[in-house]
């Protein structure tokens, strides 16, 4: 720090008085002291207000000691903090010194110092705000004065220590009426702050905020012991200030309720237009507000497949109107995507919508696959692994122009069509006030016809207010062709290669069913495997359907199968001819592969395997008694049956004579006993 500071500042910074630090200064500048505070001070006199003869002392602040330069810096940074808020005060402190400055050089009271501010007096000068004024004598004066006083400080007013900080902690009569100390008092409003907050959050209607809000700080206070007895709901009121500090909470309401109005306020990227024709162009699927009646009797709105070139906000609409029950198909967008790139050229990079009621995923796919002759993918991509296929956020129409295009067409241009409804389905335009809405008297060609007026006639009228600075379409248009941009043509046969899809279809005696209708052709016939590839097409009707191999090579192409009367003599000979093709085919098939002896290479086989395998007994299960005799009478022979039928007749006989025996030698027995 090499600066100079007065007395004062020096006195305020050591924590003496005025005095103290002058008789120091007195004592070194007369050599009475060598050091002050063990440091030599640097002084220097200055000619101005205050001391002997207008003479007073500054002190170099790098003499200082090193605790107070440290102490200064410190009041420097606290002092200088306030002249930094305010850029108006800031610019009318620089003005002035400018306008001053001439006048500080010279010694106070001096005749120099009076010729200057003469001078500075005699003269007009440019404020800040561009006005040119004069000064007066005696305001430069009292400039010159201040700044001598105060220092920079003081050429203009200084701002309030408190600028911007709150007076009041709720109210100035709650602040009054309740008996806590400032600490106290904040803990209630941070409180209630936060119960605002939620009220804000959970979107609150305003009408009802400052009610609930109010009985909310009632309950405070009277939770922290303060009763505030009869007043107290008007000594709580809480003012509508307090309540709209905390208002941005509402935005958390707004985007779980309603995330249109969000999406609309949210921050924005700014963008420019692109810098080529086709260089960026948007999608999207828009439903126009124009009643239509389809042949049915029912009436709709027709559904506008939509195609902007951001460069020259060219616009290209192709009208569908869809059956009833039915949406957009896939093959009505690749076909006004074809009608598009074949009047404009192919885009670099799509912009397609993420929300609409179109799902754009299938279209993407088959986008990606258009090349030019040389196999590079026309539409380019922007970054490495990244197709040039952008998808706009959901509910973020600003990142989708075409929304606002659709906006002005519908508002500038379709509502001269009979059927417009206004953009208000709830609340129609209509004839006759409670009336139904008149549908488009025309045809669905007529109203297209229509339609394609309107987009010319935007495309002449020159966008004052848009990205174009006053041109229209087509002179932008214009502009870049003349500048050498040309368009990128497409032939057909690259989007019949883009737009159509391989599906694996059953071969059965030569020919391939498709819309049940059976197609074939030479190739097929000679085909003898079960399936083979075919390239289906998504947005027309062919008339030949590419057959591919597995290797996706072309096989050849199948035609309907044409279907001969029982009699025409031509049907013969066409199935002469397939069956002597298929013949053929299979006869060349067994020249190509060898012969082969099925039952000599079984046996050789066989003759190589080694013996089968013969486990050891490790335990027997036998059958029961009951269930060997039941074995055995079912496996013995009829003379086995007689033989043992015999032996149990003399078993049996032998059997009573023994108990005969027994019998008679028993009742002997009894008699002798008796």
């Amino acid at each position: 720090m090499t600066r100079f500071i007065p007395v004062s500042e020096l006195a305020q910074a050591a924590g003496l008085t005025n005095r103290a630090i002058e008789r120091a200064i007195t004592r070194t500048v007369a050599g009475q002291r060598a050091t002050w505070r063990g440091a030599t001070l640097v002084v220097r006199k200055v000619h101005g207000r205050g001391g002997r003869s207008g003479i007073r002392y500054e002190v170099r602040v790098d003499s200082l000691p090193l605790e107070l330069q440290e102490r200064l810096r410190a009041l420097k940074s606290t002092s200088e903090s306030p002249l930094r808020h305010g850029e108006k005060a800031q610019q009318e402190r620089d003005w002035w010194y400018g306008l001053i400055a001439p006048a500080l050089v010279h010694e106070r009271h001096s005749r120099a110092r009076g010729a200057a501010i003469a001078e500075i007096v005699s003269r007009r000068h440019m404020r800040p705000d561009g006005r040119w004024v004069s000064v007066s004598e005696r305001t430069v004066q009292r400039k010159i004065a201040a700044f001598e006083d105060e220092g920079y400080a003081g050429l203009a007013r200084r701002k309030r220590a408190d600028a911007g900080a709150p007076r009041v902690i709720v109210s100035w009569r709650w602040d009054k009426a309740v008996p806590l100390d400032d600490a106290g008092k904040h803990r209630i409003a941070d409180a209630l702050r936060q119960y605002v907050r939620g009220l804000h959050k959970a979107g609150e209607a305003r009408a009802l905020l400052a009610d609930l809000a109010s009985f909310k700080l009632e309950q405070l206070t009277r939770k922290a012991g303060c009763d505030l007895g009869a007043q107290a709901s008007e000594l709580c009121r809480v003012p509508q200030p307090f309540l709209d500090q905390e208002k941005a909470y509402r935005r958390v309401a707004l985007l779980r309720r309603d995330r249109k109005t969000f999406e609309d306020q949210k921050p924005r990227v700014l963008r420019k237009l692109a810098g080529a024709p086709m260089e960026v162009v948007y999608g999207d699927i828009h439903p126009v507000d124009i009643v239509l009646r389809r042949e049915d009797g029912s009436t709709a709105h027709a559904r506008a497949i939509g195609w902007l070139d951001d460069a020259t906000r060219r616009v290209w609409l192709d009208i569908i109107l869809v059956e009833k029950g039915k949406g957009i198909r896939n093959r009505d967008v690749i076909q006004s995507f074809i009608n598009m790139v074949n009047a404009w050229g192919a885009p670099r990079t799509l912009y397609l919508d993420n929300g609409s009621e179109y799902n754009w995923a299938e279209f993407i796919d088959d986008a990606l696959q258009l090349l030019d002759k040389t196999g590079q993918p026309l539409i380019e991509r922007v970054e490495p692994g990244r197709a040039g296929i952008v998808r706009a956020q959901p509910y973020n129409a600003a990142a989708k122009s075409i929304e606002g295009i659709f906006s002005v067409l519908e508002r500038n241009y379709f509502q001269a069509v009979p059927g417009w409804i206004a953009g208000d389905r709830m609340k129609k335009k209509t004839s006759s006030v409670g009336g139904k809405v008149e549908p488009f008297p025309g045809t669905l060609e007529e109203f297209r016809d229509l339609i394609g007026m309107q987009i010319r006639l935007y495309h002449r009228i020159c966008q004052q207010r848009g990205k174009l600075k006053g041109r229209s379409p087509d002179q932008a248009y214009k502009e870049a062709i003349d500048a050498g941009w040309t368009m990128t043509a497409v032939q057909a046969d690259a989007f019949r290669l883009a737009f159509s899809h391989v599906r694996e279809l059953t071969v059965w005696q030569g020919a391939i069913s498709f819309k049940r209708e059976r197609w074939t052709c030479r190739e097929l016939v000679r085909w003898q495997e079960r399936k083979i590839s075919v390239r289906i097409p998504k947005y027309e009707d062919w008339n030949r359907l590419p057959l591919l191999d597995r290797d996706g090579n072309l096989v050849g192409f199948a035609e309907r199968q044409h279907a001969y009367h029982p009699l025409d003599t031509a049907g013969a000979v066409e199935a002469r001819e397939i069956s002597r093709l298929h013949t053929k085919e299979v006869i060349a098939m067994a020249r190509s592969a060898p012969d082969v002896d099925l039952l000599r290479e079984r046996s050789a086989f066989l003759d190589a395997q080694p013996p089968a395998p013969v486990a050891p007994i490790g335990a027997t299960i036998g059958a029961s008694d009951e269930a060997e005799r039941f074995l055995a009478a079912w496996n013995e022979t009829p003379a086995e049956r007689r033989k043992r039928e015999r032996r149990e007749r003399e078993l049996k006989a032998h059997e009573e004579i023994e108990s005969f025996a027994e019998y008679k030698a028993m009742s002997s027995k009894l008699r002798r006993a008796g």
